[in-house]
């Protein structure tokens, strides 16, 4: 088993508070032997006076200084580009002044005047090379004005690419600024929206301290090789932001810039996962492997239990070639999620409605599509005067939530983006993509699906309304209608198909195996 870590350090920049502080700006810098500075900041700072006020102090203390200010919102390619040229021009030390913006931007200045290399040599793979930043860089002092983003004491530049449509950065312990200066004098002429964001986003970083992994849990490195933090929230931060940790070089590089589309369910127990695994690559596939085959064994008997033809629905689950492939020594969270759904049906067929009500909120939280089968189920409870465990499904919702916000802040709220940038980007396998591929606009056949499923459903709940929730069709109509179509989606409708009496959702299910065989075998 990987040797685990038994030592730690604290790495931090010195820090000078108080109001009033960066009226010594000027003497700090001297001190730092600086007799050339770059003031960067954004428009709004240049303007309030701050930096001409910052380069008044800076000639009292000897230190000739210049302004770059050429900052619009996030860092992105053409700002890094305009401020690196500034950089270049002669100075030997570096004055971030504003929010995280500034401060990211003095860092990469302060890395552009030291070291050769463009922007793409030290950006984070796969957008750029990662290439480490080689030594330390020229002497650099944070000034911040606002509270939340804590860059005066980070190692990352956060960097904006527009044209590929997401943020990734620089992370070395070597950006780390020399000195931070906080002067709450600073935050004054922050917009009250601001202070208000600043210190929810403050909060926030203070309540990461409880959700860090344990130093004793991770991989004993080499030195130059350990990470300059730990901590990291699926929701919020992406793999490409930790490019040395173990896992990363195993992940597929279509997922190394996108943030969890997963529920707080599934993310939790995949904690627990990484505790019991550790850095062992073998015991994470196998215990892995080993979940998912057990999801499909629960799914299998829990469609036989509900279903008339016990024998037949558990063949037809647990003969499955397709689900063979992906499940019996594979594994998903589709199984998980879908053994929750089925487990939910099972417990409301024996009575144990609060169990059942608890049970559909954990699928839901393990993956948000199982949602789509709750009005049906609920529209078919009331047609047939059927009780519902209101109490269980709103006590498990309170404590998913609290914990989920404990551990993720509010970023699990947020997974649906990621989730819609799939779908919009749509899978070669999916009908929509498909339809596409014989000209029609890929927006147009995509929406042309989404009607076509919508009206599908209106027609389902009708059919609830009346008695009969049609869940194994109701899947079936998703993985026709979705744009983002993945071989093992099946197991959302094969089970629901084996455990209901609805001859044509286990034809149409049937043919959605077939058709997506091809996509797990080669033929």
């Amino acid at each position: 088993m990987t040797e685990t870590a038994t030592t730690f350090g604290l790495d931090t920049t010195r820090v000078v508070f108080g109001a009033g502080a960066s009226e010594e700006t000027g003497e700090h810098l001297a001190q730092l032997g600086i007799t050339r500075a770059l003031v960067v900041c954004d428009a709004f700072v240049s303007s309030s006076g701050l930096a001409e006020q910052l380069q008044a102090a800076l000639g009292k203390a000897g230190v000739e200084s210049g302004v770059f200010d050429r900052i619009s919102g996030e860092p992105s390619e053409d700002s890094v580009a305009d401020a690196r040229d500034a950089a270049r021009q002669g100075y030997d030390g570096f004055i971030g002044v504003g929010g995280g913006s500034a401060l990211d931007t003095a860092k990469l200045c302060a890395l552009f005047a030291t070291h050769a290399g463009e922007l793409l040599d030290y950006v984070n793979a796969p957008i750029g090379r990662g290439i480490p930043v080689p030594g330390p860089i020229l002497p650099l002092v944070a000034l911040p004005t606002t509270s939340g983003t804590g860059s005066e004491v980070t190692t990352v530049a956060v960097i904006d690419f527009p044209r590929l449509g997401t943020k990734t950065g620089v992370s070395h312990r070597h950006l780390r600024p020399t000195l931070a200066i906080v002067d709450p004098a600073l935050t004054v002429s922050c917009p009250p929206g601001v202070t208000a964001a600043t210190g929810i986003d403050a909060l926030m970083h203070a309540l990461e301290a409880y959700t860090v992994s344990a130093y004793d849990t991770r991989a004993r490195l080499p030195l130059p090789q350990r990470p300059p933090y730990q901590g990291a929230n699926p929701y919020s931060d992406k793999p490409s932001e930790f490019p040395d940790d173990p896992a990363f070089e195993r992940m597929g590089a279509n997922w190394r810039e996108t943030t969890t589309v997963y529920g707080p369910v599934f993310t939790l127990a995949s904690e627990g996962h990484a505790v019991v695994a550790r850095d062992s690559p073998a015991a994470a596939a196998w215990l892995y492997k080993g979940l998912g085959a057990l999801a499909m064994l629960v799914l299998t008997g829990l469609a036989a239990f509900l279903a008339r033809e016990t024998a037949f629905a558990a063949a037809f689950v647990g003969w499955n070639p397709l689900l063979a492939v992906h499940f019996a020594g594979g594994g998903h969270n589709d199984a998980w999620m879908m053994a929750l759904v089925l487990g939910a049906l099972a417990l409301g067929a024996v009575g144990k409605r609060q169990w059942a009500g608890a049970a559909w909120v954990g699928a839901i939280a393990i993956k948000w599509v199982a949602v789509v089968f709750l009005p049906l189920r609920a529209l078919e409870a009331r047609a047939q005067g059927r009780r519902v465990g209101h109490l269980g499904f709103a006590a498990a919702a309170v404590v998913v939530a609290a914990l989920a916000t404990w551990r993720y802040g509010t970023g699990w709220l947020e997974a649906f983006g990621p989730l819609a940038k799939n779908l919009r980007e749509g899978a070669h396998y999916s009908l929509p993509s498909r339809l596409a591929s014989l000209g029609v606009p890929h927006d147009a056949a995509v929406a042309l699906f989404a009607v076509l499923f919508a009206l599908a459903y209106l027609w389902l709940l009708r059919d609830a309304w009346r008695g009969r929730a049609r869940l194994g069709l109701c899947a079936d109509l998703v993985l026709v209608a979705t744009p983002w179509l993945i071989a093992w989606y099946a197991v959302w409708a094969v089970p629901l198909a084996a455990a209901e009496e609805d001859r044509a959702a286990r034809l149409l299910a049937l043919g959605l195996c077939a058709y997506l065989l091809r996509n797990a075998v080669p033929l």
